[in-house]
């Protein structure tokens, strides 16, 4: 079995909510980066984890690229963190 990264995440390092973040990544959907106050930002399936590491809940997490490691899968492939875009394709 496959073993999922755990990323904990800062209030200011995801949108929307309040409070650090713990999240088991599922996927990172690199077609739908978006550009927030210069910066890219990344939709980012997951399982939300309590602190204990019992599961709360599947959760869709909008999260600053420079947060996901190259350890994540699909985390920072390209340079300033997001994927590179297809040709002819412009930030959100």
């Amino acid at each position: 079995m496959e073993r999922k990264p755990v990323v904990v995440l800062a209030e200011n390092d995801y949108r929307y909510g309040t409070g650090p973040v713990r999240l088991r990544v599922e996927r990172v959907e690199h077609a739908e980066e978006v550009v927030l106050d210069g910066e890219p930002w990344l939709p980012v399936h997951g399982t939300r984890l309590r602190g204990d590491g019992t599961e709360r809940g599947a959760v869709r997490l909008l999260v600053r690229a420079a947060r996901l490691s190259p350890a994540v899968p699909g985390g920072q492939p390209g340079p300033g963190g997001g994927a590179p875009r297809p040709p002819g394709r412009m930030a959100r």
